[in-house]
């Protein structure tokens, strides 16, 4: 998402606009409010911010997934305890280990993640 904020960025400058610093809510207003009138922009920016809005939804619904995963194992649940381990991170190292019994020592995880 952030390439796609970027390429919008990238295209503003030849036609004399900036975005500036924005935060990501405020982003598709910013833009389309600087780019109005001028319909060659218009043409080009419109797209890329709807496939920008489409992607932040998708987002947040596969963010609402994992974290209902996350939250219906125990395991994970205690991972997540972990200053800077989220639900995504605790459900990658679940899912990589996945039969913990199998490593004799807790030093050849180590090793089996690499």
């Amino acid at each position: 998402m952030l390439d796609m904020e970027n390429m919008i960025r990238g295209l503003l400058p030849p036609f004399g606009l900036k975005v500036g610093e924005i935060s990501v809510g405020r982003f598709d207003a910013r833009v389309r409010e600087i780019v109005a009138g001028k319909r060659e922009l218009e043409a080009i920016v419109a797209p890329l911010l709807d496939a920008r809005s489409a992607m932040r939804l998708q987002l947040a619904k596969l963010h609402r997934l994992a974290l209902v995963a996350a939250r219906s194992n125990s395991a994970v649940l205690r991972m997540m305890t972990v200053p800077g381990v989220g639900a995504l991170v605790a459900l990658t190292f679940r899912a990589t280990i996945d039969n913990p019994v199998r490593f004799k020592k807790s030093t050849n995880v180590g090793a089996h993640v690499g």
